[in-house]
């Protein structure tokens, strides 16, 4: 099974630099124009996707909604909790700054989802996936810290610090007992 996990396209908090998190933030302008030339950016791949899934967050969904009708996709786009946005509790509203990242990277701030919480729903969202659709192409709308959780599932040494564009990819393959990064 091959899973694309995209980060939504930019929101005007983004642009700002505040910690969103699970504040249900529309995209931009600019977040639009993203999530179009992604979807040409796809096309160009003539891989056939055949299940998308979005964060229930309009960031995501909205991206996934642009994405799947530029790429010719006609079903239904499957709203999955576990891809939603890290909850960052009293920190989201803040601007990035060293010590917020200090804040995330300690998980000293107790209403912040611990890294722990984040692998177990990634890893649950991933095993259920592959159990419905074992052979398929997944596309997959999500959020920064859903993707960063994936690249240090991959690599321990990936820091949650490294910055992740609107729009990125992160491709994986998951056959039912290793995830391996495309």
């Amino acid at each position: 099974m091959r899973i694309c996990f995209i980060r939504h396209g930019e929101t005007n908090w983004n642009s700002q630099s505040l910690i969103q998190g699970i504040i249900d933030n529309p995209l931009n302008d600019n977040g639009i124009k993203q999530a179009e030339n992604l979807a040409l950016e796809l096309l160009k791949t003539q891989i056939k996707w055949d299940v998308v899934f979005s964060s229930p967050l309009a960031r995501a969904f909205d991206t996934a909604k642009i994405v799947s009708k530029k790429i010719n996709y006609h079903s239904n786009i499957i709203i999955d909790n576990n891809v939603i946005e890290r909850d960052f509790g009293k920190i989201e509203g803040m601007k990035l700054s060293e010590q917020v990242y200090n804040l995330i990277i300690s998980e000293k701030e107790p209403s912040l989802e611990k890294v722990v919480s984040l692998k177990e729903r990634v890893m649950d969202f991933i095993q259920k996936t592959y159990q419905k659709y074992p052979n398929k192409n997944i596309l997959v709308f999500t959020h920064s810290h859903i993707i960063k959780t994936i690249k240090n599932i991959l690599n321990p040494n990936y820091s949650f610090r490294s910055s992740l564009s609107n729009c990125a990819i992160l491709q994986i393959k998951y056959d039912g007992l290793k995830i391996k990064e495309l």
